[in-house]
């Protein structure tokens, strides 16, 4: 009981950064949009679309998980060769320190009570995992897709960078997954072989 206790004490951050993204990008915009039509300063315009895009990326976190779980309600195959472990991550995991990292990444979480080993069982969690990293994959698609947003050479590489800093952040998430779920599929064999729960 005190575990549990413990990680619902657990700060995650996930949502305020949501809703900063969510409240903060029409804010700045519209202003920054108005000043841009006004005073024809290319400053102002890239204020516009550096909020615009945080924006839609806000955006993107909401519409990609709810889309996702209405079409597979977390019922995916921790197996199945997409989101199977490779032979060469742990090597690879390993020379990145994700065990000294992850910890941090893990307080970005939007839900980290659906990670909650005392609240779900090990089937749901290893589903749930493999939707939270779908998300981050198709999210990553979505950010380099703004790129086309670009009405000149410099806009494209403002926004270039701008899809790669996301891109790094929707990465972290999934190399922690990556590293987290088969970790968690060990000890559910372990389970099933001592008869703990049903295979």
């Amino acid at each position: 009981m005190k575990k549990t206790e413990g990680r619902e004490k657990r700060k995650t951050y996930g949502p305020l950064i949501q809703n900063v993204l969510t409240v903060l990008g029409p804010v700045i915009c519209i202003p920054a949009y108005v000043l841009y039509s006004r005073t024809g300063g290319k400053i102002y315009h890239l204020i516009f679309i550096f909020f615009l895009v945080l924006f839609i990326h806000g955006l993107f976190r909401i519409l990609v998980p709810s889309f996702l779980f209405l079409i597979f309600r977390y019922r995916f195959d921790p197996e199945s060769f997409w989101f199977s472990e490779k032979s060469f991550e742990r090597k690879l995991y390993e020379r990145l320190n994700v065990k000294n990292w992850k910890s941090f990444v893990e307080k970005l979480s939007f839900h980290p009570h659906r990670f909650d080993m005392e609240k779900h069982d090990d089937a749901f969690i290893l589903g749930y995992m493999c939707h939270a990293e779908l998300c981050h994959e198709i999210t990553i698609i979505l950010d380099l897709m703004t790129c086309l947003m670009a009405g000149n050479i410099i806009e494209f590489i403002f926004l270039l960078i701008l899809a790669l800093v996301l891109v790094s952040l929707e990465m972290s998430f999934i190399t922690v997954q990556r590293y987290n779920r088969p970790r968690l599929l060990r000890i559910k064999k372990r389970k099933e072989e001592r008869g703990e729960i049903l295979s």
